[in-house]
């Protein structure tokens, strides 16, 4: 693939892959005019659970991405069967044990709808399967195909989606909007390789070697930092319940400061590591840029929360008032953790184990915060906000004192698809 088509095909994916996740959190949005508080206050944390469920196979993804661009076509062609076959055993396993918990997430999530829970174990399948195309896909460089399918997806979920929830208003009418695009995500993946997907595996093939130290920074990297940002919707539904809707549609919005991070790394910080042939002024560079755009998204939507209530919740006193404050409230203490996930790119083109050991510990905070101080969803948020400004201070104090090899824009983590996981 020549230069030119090769950074046209990156730019196109790119983009695609960064109006998926919008496309995805516009969805989210409507959710919250189509449903009831108390459906929304159900589907949101479960959809974050899958979220959260499908992050160590999408730490392998990346894994095998890299693993993949080592390997000759024949190779890769081979590997893509071999995982194929193991993401099948996978899919059993899981089935299995997904089953078994059913009844441990009804209780824990306040739900008694054992439907809901079968959509939601459908969804996570299908992300297993489809791992090995997408990373084949990313590591023959066919930007062109993988940005459709992110594209498609977004457009499923907005279009057919959208019509599903319009006509079943209820839990179930969300998740199958979710699988529908979902489908369509898969679809655009495998499509690419239909005709190769059931070509025989040679007898004696033995698959090559898998770098477990890429893995393990990949989980560590990408699947602590989504632990961190993504579980305190799924422990607010499990400890206060009642307070479940209006704590998932504030952090929603607190979640769209992560796509700023994404555009940032995807456009911004590579064209400023070309130019200035130097990754730590690139990422100070990026790094200004964000802080910017962060405060500007927490000064519009701190101005805005009253018009957000009345479209939102107009219907709803009950959450009315609480969300024109609570929502800024949450955005201000969740502002550290875009800044943090900024640096994801840094330490993990570098195999660097400092950021994933850094996120073990932040986790390990959160948690225990969380449990000894829940009261209220302020008290949580307190928490969050505490743990994010002390890991973001010491991540930049890390940054600025580590040494600067190599260069930043050597590799790029798809990161939109953990904000587009479900």
């Amino acid at each position: 693939m020549g230069t030119k088509k090769m950074l046209l095909g990156s730019a196109f994916y790119s983009i695609g892959s960064m109006t998926g996740a919008g496309l995805n959190m516009i969805y989210q949005f409507a959710l919250m005019l189509f449903l009831t508080i108390d459906d929304y206050g159900i589907i949101q944390p479960l959809l974050q659970l899958v979220g959260l469920l499908l992050l160590p196979i999408t730490a392998y993804q990346f894994a095998l991405t890299k693993h993949y661009a080592s390997l000759t076509p024949d190779e890769i062609q081979n590997e893509t069967l071999d995982t194929s076959r193991k993401s099948t055993l996978v899919t059993l396993v899981t089935t299995v044990i997904w089953i078994a918990l059913i009844p441990f997430f009804k209780n824990v999530f306040h739900v008694d709808d054992t439907v809901i829970f079968i959509l939601l174990l459908i969804s996570i399948l299908m992300h297993i399967i489809q791992v090995p195309y997408v990373s084949r896909l990313q590591a023959e460089n066919r930007f062109f195909t993988a940005g459709c399918a992110q594209i498609a997806q977004g457009v499923a979920r907005m279009s057919l989606g959208l019509l599903c929830v319009w006509k079943m208003p209820s839990v179930w009418g969300a998740m199958i909007g979710v699988l529908i695009s979902n489908l369509a995500f898969i679809s655009g993946n495998i499509f690419e390789y239909r005709e190769k997907m059931f070509q025989k595996l040679p007898v004696n093939y033995k698959p090559k070697p898998f770098s477990l130290k890429l893995l393990f920074v990949s989980l560590g990297s990408v699947g602590l930092f989504s632990l961190l940002i993504y579980s305190d919707t799924v422990l607010v539904r499990a400890i206060l319940p009642m307070d479940s809707a209006l704590f998932a549609s504030s952090n929603l919005l607190g979640k769209g400061m992560i796509f700023l991070t994404t555009g940032i790394s995807f456009v911004v910080l590579p064209l400023m590591a070309n130019k200035l042939h130097d990754s730590k002024k690139a990422l100070w560079v990026g790094f200004a840029c964000l802080l910017a755009l962060v405060i500007f998204y927490n000064l519009f939507f701190f101005i805005t929360a009253p018009i957000l209530a009345t479209v939102l919740f107009k219907d709803e006193l009950t959450i009315f008032e609480q969300f024109k404050v609570f929502m800024p409230y949450y955005n201000l203490m969740f502002v550290p953790y875009p800044l943090i996930y900024y640096f994801l790119n840094y330490y993990l083109v570098k195999e660097n184990p400092f950021y994933p050991f850094l996120l073990a510990i932040g986790t390990g905070f959160l948690y225990g915060g969380v449990f000894y101080f829940h009261d209220t969803i302020y008290t949580i948020t307190n928490v969050i906000g505490v743990v994010g400004y002390s890991l973001l201070v010491i991540v930049i104090i890390h940054s600025l004192i580590s040494k600067d090899e190599g260069a930043i824009h050597e590799e790029r983590v798809d990161e939109s698809a953990i904000e587009n996981l479900v």
